[in-house]
């Protein structure tokens, strides 16, 4: 499975949807780190369905951590590889 899956295509147009207010050049530069985080992940092993469901919502996350989405979703991410931190159904995070 590759970043080419459709999933993957539906839930980059919609995340690149959702940055409709920033940059377009910060807003491809964006969603490139997300593919690239997703393909990451896939040759770690992880299943399609975790990635999408460990992104999760990241507007809503952005919206009320007052940071841009690209700031948000890097932090989250890292912490994510690191074992850090664990991702809940509707887009909460907590520690692990």
């Amino acid at each position: 499975m590759t970043t080419d899956h459709p999933l993957v295509h539906r839930y980059l147009t919609a995340f690149e949807e959702a940055l409709a207010a920033t940059a377009p050049d910060d807003r491809a530069d964006i969603v490139a780190e997300i593919r690239q985080h997703i393909a990451d992940a896939q040759a770690a092993g992880r299943t399609l369905d975790d990635i999408l469901n460990a992104l999760g919502p990241v507007d809503a996350l952005a919206r009320q951590a007052g940071l841009s989405a690209r700031v948000v979703q890097g932090l989250l991410m890292e912490l994510e590889l690191d074992g850090k931190v664990w991702r809940h159904p509707g887009g909460s995070v907590s520690l692990r």
